[in-house]
């Protein structure tokens, strides 16, 4: 590797330390602007959409202005070989599926049960209204799509070309858990067991894009993954 091939590889990744920064302070700023003013009292996916998109814009920014890239080439998003991106996109998932399972059963029953008593007396009735559960069912779609652009799409794929991919991986995986630190405001160990859930999850997702190079089969494994839960709330059941 040449001298200039290496400093461009450390300017690049000074970059997404500091993309990975503004991250993890737009998250902190949203909480904080909720402590100011109770945001959910009008609305209480305002601050949850607005969180998604700024970290999507200016990583939108970041990738136009700062490397110089087009959409597709940035976030690595491609709508080319769509069934051969389908069908890996249903194994991953079918990957994730069963891992989240193994791991509930093994980690999160035995240790925090009261999470799943609602779940196996049958689940209750969402009193919210129907326009609400639309709002909280595309954020979850929303959400999973822009996570998958810029945590996998940018930070793995970035990661990969200096490290390689298994530590990439791992290294990519840990930032985008440790980004749902607010999980630990329902409680140190709820909030690890999900943060580590989520570690699972978003490696596995990560290795589909590996599979493909193209987040377009990353985003639809993730939509798959996010679907039961997604459309409970759309029906109003918990």
């Amino acid at each position: 590797m040449s001298e200039s091939q290496s400093n461009g590889q450390k300017i690049q990744f000074i970059g997404l330390v500091f993309l990975i920064l503004i991250w993890f302070a737009i998250t902190q700023f949203t909480l904080l602007l909720n402590k100011l003013y109770d945001f959910r009292s009008v609305n209480p996916w305002i601050l949850p959409y607005f969180r998604m998109a700024l970290m999507f814009a200016i990583t939108w920014i970041y990738v136009s202005i700062y490397e110089k890239k087009s959409f597709s080439n940035g976030f690595n998003l491609y709508f080319r070989d769509f069934g051969r991106n389908l069908l890996w996109a249903v194994v991953f998932f079918g990957l994730v599926f069963s891992a989240e399972k193994l791991y509930q059963a093994l980690a999160m029953k035995p240790l925090i049960p009261e999470m799943f008593t609602a779940s196996s007396s049958g689940g209750e009735t969402i009193t919210t209204t129907f326009g609400a559960r639309v709002l909280e069912y595309f954020y979850i779609v929303f959400e999973g799509i822009v996570e998958v652009l810029i945590f996998i799409g940018v930070l793995v794929d970035r990661l990969a070309k200096k490290w390689g991919w298994i530590i990439s991986i791992i290294f990519g995986n840990i930032v985008f858990a440790l980004w749902h630190y607010p999980y630990w405001r329902m409680g140190r160990l709820p909030g690890t067991l999900l943060i580590v859930l989520t570690f699972i999850a978003g490696s596995i997702i990560s290795l589909n894009y590996m599979k493909t190079r193209n987040t377009l089969s990353s985003v639809l494994c993730h939509i798959f993954v996010d679907s039961p839960s997604a459309i409970k709330i759309l029906l109003g059941k918990f």
